[in-house]
């Protein structure tokens, strides 16, 4: 046995990434499953100080917070352990600072569909796991971009501040304009319509709701956001911040990444159509 080390996260909820994963690098290989999440490293590609786990550390938020954009669920990923394994097989370990918050939220209902024959035409878990691995890697893939970094923790937030939702929702909006310079020009280079651009201003800007801005102008005539509207914010920002981690995608040739190099699925690919 070669000596190498193990760097091992907990995370909640548990069923977060419903399948098992495996990714893989050139020299390391992380496994994603039931909560728990292992890299093995061999010693000699390991940084004395441990630099490595900060960046791991970065991607895998990217990832957990490319989830709460799909299924507005808070989470916990606490860790890393780094298990140091010698060759005679003994191990040493080391647990550093913790990070994240919790809250469950409900479950997903499923649906297969059957052709009279009996083949399965449509299976929507495997169709939501495809998807959420496929954002949750372009999430990572470029977690170094600071826009990118900043439109998923302003999403975080709205997903942590439920009374002011909209107002960070919003914020979405107004991080794209600056970073395009101005409405018309982020709408263009990301092919957002004009249509939910101006949806999402109406709800979390001129709307009479609890959740969004201005609530001062309003006094008297305000109400709770509906959840269809929540839903309609929801997935209008979720699509820009997609659309923005896809505009990278274009202005780049996908740089390598500790979690995000060629990788593997175990569970069955589904296109999102």
């Amino acid at each position: 046995m070669s000596a190498h080390y193990l760097l091992e996260w907990q995370f909640s909820p548990a069923d977060s990434f419903e399948a098992r994963r495996t990714v893989s690098a050139p020299k390391w290989k992380a496994v994603i499953e039931s909560g728990r999440i292992e890299l093995r490293i061999e010693a000699s590609d390991y940084p004395a100080d441990h630099s490595l786990r900060h960046s791991l550390q970065h991607e895998l938020d990217c990832r957990f917070k490319a989830l709460q954009v799909l299924n507005h669920r808070k989470y916990t990923l606490t860790g890393p352990r780094a298990v140091f394994v010698d060759a005679d097989g003994r191990k040493h370990y080391r647990t550093f600072a913790d990070c994240g918050g919790f809250a469950a939220v409900g479950a997903s209902v499923d649906l297969i569909a059957r052709d009279p024959d009996g083949n399965v035409v449509r299976n929507t878990k495997q169709e939501r796991i495809s998807r959420q691995n496929g954002f949750a890697d372009l999430a990572a893939r470029h977690a170094t971009d600071a826009v990118a970094t900043s439109l998923l923790q302003i999403y975080v937030a709205a997903v942590n501040d439920p009374q002011n939702e909209l107002v960070h929702l919003y914020e979405v909006r107004d991080a794209l304009s600056k970073r395009f310079g101005g409405d018309s020009e982020a709408q263009t280079a990301l092919g957002i319509t004009y249509k939910k651009w101006k949806t999402l201003g109406h709800l979390a800007n001129r709307d009479p709701l609890n959740q969004g801005r201005h609530r001062g102008k309003q006094i008297g005539n305000l109400r709770d956001a509906t959840q269809k509207e929540l839903s309609e914010a929801r997935a209008i920002t979720g699509d820009m911040i997609e659309r923005y981690l896809l505009y990278l995608d274009r202005l780049t040739s996908q740089p390598q990444s500790p979690l995000t190099t060629n990788p593997q699925h175990d569970s069955a690919s589904v296109p999102d159509g």
